[in-house]
């Protein structure tokens, strides 16, 4: 006969640290949570978790009211199976509770301050399914560390901050950071899953210097829900030292989304506050608030730009879906930037230089929008909500333009309602207002695509609006025009309300084409304006 032995289940461990110790455990192949010395410590319970196969669960109860301070004195061991570390299940301790502000109790402080160069806690991918929730971290090097781990969420922490989630208590290098990971979540769609992850980094402005660092390959991550650079109010600034989220090489990561309980408040930062640069390809940057408060009407601008693109492809800001727009406004240098090499970027139903209603100057120090030796973007679209609002901000509404390279070519610019800028409303290259030229030869950013003529552009009311375009021979154009309710003081108006749109006819061998744009109501007496894109190039 032959016995054969079939394993069951793992079961699952739940180890209750009672001390603000730091003794390893005395045995970890017994179960039991006993640290030399006795008592449960946060390092041995880890170190039990480790030994015990399949998810565990870590969780608090200390003795005695107010915070608990667990002060390391050499970094915690990796973590390398699944678990749960619980900073909620401390008595006394609650979850945030508010949709616009943080309330969260938090009773359990891990202290780096005693342990140079240390991670608080470092997930492996062993580790992957772990969650983290609930706690304080501050004054490590790294809060919490996603190494090639998977499907882990980080929730409900002060990552940077004292337990009251006001007060800075940096780690040196980024609150969170994730290397080769996939598929987790920081922060989430409900209050109590909101992180506050600010106060870290203790100087520079690029590089890791971050709220969250998202690198070396990592995909499908998703950051929504969260404060960045803001205090548990949302609404004083508590910056991170570089950006709120820096990106590099990384990508499908999901920042923000559609609706208000995913929203980022990405705010106050030393740096911009999303940085995606060298391959961070594809990633959706959606719904979230870059450079005002909560409530999306108060300025608290990061020092740089609201999105810095850098070398990377097909990134989408914003979207023509509701609530998928973002706002960008109030920083300290530009609103979006696409910068050396960007291509395939959209930038779409964004309100860029406003407040959430559109209504309140809440400008971006520099342009709205600045595309810089990059080609093939878009910036609006012909969706009806595919327009950014792009008003306010200190020089053009939108520069397309050559530093490096000639390569600025195709960026489209479309249907947006850009206004009150202290540039012109688009500019190609930064020499002021272009001149036409005959078949429209010369080079430069966009081409220097010429820009149509108007008729009557002191309109007197009515239903459709003519006017001719000299440009290329033997292509087509789309025309868009654009009611202003003032005059530009460069005489090169913006383009403050979409009215219409038409496809041209061909050009003809001298490149001249009239046109028609029938507006489909009629419309009182006002200024207009209008715009070109070559629909063989993509130039506007």
């Amino acid at each position: 006969m032959v016995l054969v032995l079939l394993a069951g289940p793992v079961e699952a461990l739940t180890f209750t640290v009672d001390s603000t110790g730091d003794a390893d455990d005395a045995n970890t192949g017994d179960n039991l949570c006993i640290a030399v010395g006795g008592g449960c410590t946060l390092r041995a319970a880890v170190e039990q978790a480790n030994a015990s196969a399949g998810m565990d669960t870590i969780k608090f109860g200390i003795a005695g009211g107010g915070v608990h301070t667990i002060q390391l004195a050499s970094a915690l061991p990796q973590i390398l199976d699944p678990v749960l570390i619980d900073g909620y299940q401390q008595p006394g301790a609650s979850q945030n509770t508010l949709p616009g502000g943080d309330d969260a109790k938090i009773l359990i402080e891990l202290d780096g301050s005693m342990c140079v160069g240390c991670t608080a806690l470092d997930v492996e991918s062993g580790g992957s399914g772990s969650t983290i929730r609930g706690l304080a971290i501050g004054r490590f090097d790294t809060g919490i560390f996603l190494d090639f781990a998977a499907s882990c969420t980080v929730e409900g922490n002060f990552i940077g901050t004292d337990p009251t989630g006001t007060i800075a208590r940096a780690n040196a290098n980024e609150g969170i950071r994730l290397d080769g990971s996939i598929a987790n979540l920081i922060g989430g769609n409900t209050p109590a899953a909101r992180n506050v992850i600010s106060g870290n980094a203790s100087a520079g402005t690029l590089g890791h210097n971050a709220g969250i660092t998202v690198s070396l390959s990592s995909d499908t991550n998703t950051i929504q829900g969260n404060f960045i650079g803001v205090d548990s109010t949302g609404a004083v600034a508590l910056p991170n030292a570089g950006a709120g989220v820096y990106s590099v090489v990384a990508t499908h990561t999901l920042i923000g989304g559609t609706t208000d309980s995913e929203r980022n408040v990405i705010s106050g930062n030393g740096g911009s506050a999303i940085q995606l640069i060298t391959s961070a390809d594809e990633n959706m940057v959606r719904g979230n608030f870059l450079g005002t408060d909560v409530t999306g009407t108060k300025a608290v601008g990061n020092a740089l730009d609201g999105i810095f693109v850098a070398d990377s492809v097909g990134n989408m800001i914003g979207g023509a879906t509701t609530g998928a727009g973002n706002v960008i406004s109030a920083n300290g240098q530009r609103g979006v930037a696409l910068l050396s090499g960007t291509t395939g970027s959209i930038v779409e139903g964004n309100h860029i230089g406003t407040d959430l209603t559109g209504a309140m100057p809440l400008g971006n120090v520099g342009r709205g929008v600045a595309v810089v030796d990059s080609a093939d973007n878009r910036v609006g679209g012909t969706d009806p909500d595919a327009g950014n609002v792009i008003a306010n901000n200190g020089i053009d509404g939108v520069v397309v333009r050559n530093i490096n390279t000639t390569t600025a070519a195709g960026n489209q610019i479309l249907r947006n309602s850009i206004f009150a800028n202290g540039g012109l409303g688009i500019a190609l290259d930064i020499d002021g207002p272009d001149t036409n030229d005959a078949g429209d030869a010369d080079a430069g950013p966009n081409g220097h695509q010429n820009y149509p003529v108007l008729d009557s552009p002191m309109f007197p009311g009515g239903s459709s609006a003519s006017g001719t375009l000299d440009s290329t021979p033997g292509r087509t154009y789309r025309i868009e025009v654009f009611g202003n309710s003032e005059c530009d003081p460069s005489l090169h108006g913006e383009g403050e309300t979409f009215i219409g749109a038409v496809t041209t006819g061909t050009t003809d061998g001298s490149g001249h084409v009239a046109f028609v744009v029938d507006f489909g109501q009629t419309i009182g007496a006002t200024l207009l304006t209008a715009t070109a894109t070559d629909l063989t190039t993509n130039d506007t």
